[in-house]
């Protein structure tokens, strides 16, 4: 998965999600772990979707680039490695 790393404030980001929506793209948010292997996804940046991200700010998009859904898998064992 492709990842663009950029500098801006939270308002600066909210403005810039909500004009990707405007052009088509969905926001994918995520406050917690979800029961189903498969993320909720947005149309639009409301202040529900504002304030998910005040509290987990990271996101995905999701447009005519993306060929598979983006899952999200709870494994049953094994060990984290967070420096990957």
């Amino acid at each position: 998965m492709s990842q663009i790393e950029y500098f801006a404030t939270f308002d600066e980001s909210i403005e810039i999600l909500r004009a990707l929506t405007v052009e088509g793209l969905r926001v994918i948010v995520e406050l917690e772990l979800a029961n189903t292997p498969h993320a909720t996804t947005f149309t639009s940046v409301d202040d529900d979707v504002v304030r998910i991200l005040e509290r987990a700010p990271v996101f995905f998009l999701r447009g005519a680039f993306t060929h598979n859904d983006v899952a999200f898998m709870q494994l049953s064992g094994g060990t984290a490695n967070l420096n990957s």
